[in-house]
């Protein structure tokens, strides 16, 4: 359960760092808008998270390794390369090999125990 939610993690910082104007209008108590961190420090967090997505992933297996690695690409692909705000067919195709990268990350985890 750590291994998603610290992926979620790296996500959710990612998108978050992308249009921090859009959360003070629709989402205050997010940390960027009621300025808890800034966009300077979201970032660094941003980028230290995809190191340790793969050590934490690293941990497990490398084919866990390479889940978190897809994972990670997608979500740039999504945030960074705008993806998120493209094209319904190409948006959802990227969604949903993102979240199939969570899956087998999760599983190949479960499968251990």
């Amino acid at each position: 359960m750590f291994w998603v939610w610290f992926h979620v993690l790296q996500f959710d910082v990612s998108n978050q760092t992308l249009d921090p104007e859009e959360d003070m209008h629709n989402k205050k108590d997010r940390p960027l808008p009621a300025g808890r961190i800034s966009l300077k420090n979201a970032l660094i967090v941003r980028w230290l998270l995809v190191p340790a997505c793969f050590a934490l992933s690293a941990c497990y297996s490398l084919e866990t390794v390479y889940a978190s690695m897809a994972l990670c690409l997608l979500t740039y692909i999504y945030d960074e390369m705008g993806f998120a705000k493209g094209h319904w067919f190409s948006r959802n195709f990227v969604n949903a090999l993102g979240f199939m990268s969570f899956e087998v990350g999760a599983c190949l985890i479960a499968g251990q125990w």
